[in-house]
């Protein structure tokens, strides 16, 4: 086979394999690794302290001392989909201020944190940490977070409840669960 024919076959294939590829990776793969490693719901998660806070106030996270539910939010400043749900993270924040909302991230530039949380102002209205040393990593690799923006809720003993996207609509009916146990 020669020519346009030819042409428009490779063209054909090569579309197929890219969205063979994309299927895999988007959908497939992410799933396969949720069953290869679950979340661990009902483990209590160790205390985690060292974190900088630069917005609101610091805790150790879960927020046990205060008997507090927590939320610990995995999000960066260069996340597309993070910053489009701090809105939403806000909310929920100000819906309901018994819960200890922090968002950390990994990030090691703090200036460029910083200058994005000021720029944010009271949009972003609640606690703010940096994780340079990877302090979350463990937690959030045993929530089965493998990517971000990723919320972790923990009862107000320090058991993880829930874990997943911060945007779900399960996540404000955990939040309220944990209260209710409270």
């Amino acid at each position: 086979m020669s020519g346009p024919l030819a042409w428009l076959f490779w063209l054909v294939k090569n579309i197929a394999i890219m969205f063979a590829v994309m299927v895999f990776t988007n959908v497939i793969l992410p799933q396969l690794m949720k069953a290869l490693n679950p979340p661990q719901i009902g483990t209590l998660v160790k205390p985690i302290r060292g974190l900088k806070f630069l917005k609101g106030r610091s805790f150790t996270i879960p927020d046990v001392e205060s008997k507090r539910v927590t939320v610990l939010e995995n999000w960066a400043t260069w996340c597309g989909p993070c910053v489009r749900g701090i809105p939403h993270l806000t909310e929920l924040a100000k819906r309901y201020p018994d819960v200890s909302f922090v968002g950390v991230t990994q990030e090691q530039d703090e200036s460029v944190v910083q200058a994005f949380i000021d720029k944010m102002g009271d949009e972003m209205d609640y606690s703010v940490a940096v994780d340079p040393r990877g302090l979350t990593k463990e937690v959030v690799a045993a929530s089965g977070g493998m990517g971000i923006p990723h919320a972790i809720l923990m009862d107000a003993k320090g058991i993880m409840v829930w874990a997943g996207h911060p945007m779900d609509a399960k996540f404000e009916e955990a939040i309220q669960s944990a209260l209710k146990a409270q």
